[in-house]
């Protein structure tokens, strides 16, 4: 009866081919492969809250959100509040965002002598002391705006970019970089949101790999010189890790 082990020794040269090809073929895909940070893809298919994700944004639009905010003093002063102003349009022009919620997009609802009225939250910049002073009352009144996109202490303000179901994170977090750069102050200005998180996650993995792939390599190389003391004993289990 003949052996695996006899096989094996008869047909080396076209399994050592066989497998040198495969591991050329999966070599080859390597510049193809991606990072996928995404959360939601570490669950099943078949799983019900995924499946209940996947349905209400197919009905509603996407359900990642990410933020600009903004620090100062006092929000609502001209320069902070004109930054604000100009970023959240630059937003609702950026591609892989659905929608913007800011200070200048959500509404001011309210009744006035049994009438609906509705109104921008901010209608236009505060020219005095005054005036905003009274945009600060509205605001504060208003439920949608305040303690959402504008802080309690009026300290820090938010957009609040609500993202197309296919996009890209790396590009609209590059995006929003962008608008920030491109509408400068002195008020430090902060991304948040899943996306930032996923789009930082994936540079870190990918740094990791760069930073202790050799190192782990190089550990494997010492510790095999050491157990055999050859070369041989070093490079045939090296070539096949």
């Amino acid at each position: 009866m003949v052996r695996f082990d006899q096989i094996v020794v008869k047909l080396r040269w076209p399994l050592i081919l066989l497998f040198a090809g495969c591991t050329a073929f999966f070599a080859s895909r390597i510049p193809d492969a991606e990072i996928d940070s995404e959360m939601k893809s570490m669950l099943p298919d078949d799983m019900p809250a995924r499946l209940h994700i996947e349905r209400i944004e197919d009905l509603f639009g996407g359900s990642d959100m990410v933020m600009l905010v903004i620090e100062a003093d006092d929000v609502l002063a001209d320069g902070p509040l004109r930054r604000l102003q100009e970023i959240s349009r630059r937003m609702e022009r950026t591609e892989g965002i659905d929608r913007v919620l800011s200070p200048f997009t959500l509404k001011d609802i309210r009744s006035e002598q049994g009438t609906l009225v509705v109104d921008p939250a901010v209608k236009s910049i505060p020219r005095t002391p005054q005036q905003r002073e009274k945009l600060r009352q509205v605001l504060r009144d208003n439920e949608l705006v305040y303690e959402n996109v504008v802080a309690k202490d009026f300290t820090a303000a938010a957009a609040i970019g609500l993202l197309q179901v296919d996009a890209d994170d790396s590009e609209t977090i590059d995006a929003l970089r962008a608008i920030i750069e491109e509408v400068p102050g002195p008020e430090p200005v902060s991304i948040a949101g899943m996306p930032f998180m996923r789009s930082i996650i994936a540079q870190d993995i990918q740094s990791d790999m760069k930073r202790f792939l050799p190192i782990g390599l190089a550990i494997m190389l010492v510790f095999l010189f050491l157990c055999f003391r050859q070369l041989r004993g070093v490079l045939l289990p090296f070539l096949v890790v």
